[in-house]
């Protein structure tokens, strides 16, 4: 379960898990579970998707629409006349 977890996730837990005895770890994690499961099954049907949208593609698709809008800025800059 650990494994699928984010980073974020697992780091956070970590930071704030009260570690005075073995019961105070337990109950923190199952304080914890509705969390870990909300994130799961987030990751669950982002996995379903059809077409995966990752930071990385996201951040592609920005640089990419942000060089189209140059471009169509460009054009109408030089092809517009005042009359």
């Amino acid at each position: 379960m650990t494994r699928r977890l984010s980073d974020k996730t697992k780091e956070n837990f970590n930071r704030t898990v009260e570690r005075e005895s073995n019961q105070h770890k337990i109950i923190d994690l199952i304080a914890h579970v509705p969390e870990f499961i909300d994130e799961l099954e987030h990751l669950e049907a982002q996995s379903q998707n059809t077409i995966q949208i990752t930071p990385e593609r996201f951040q592609a698709l920005r640089d990419i629409s942000t060089l189209i809008a140059i471009g169509i800025n460009t054009i109408i800059m030089f092809l517009f006349h005042y009359e």
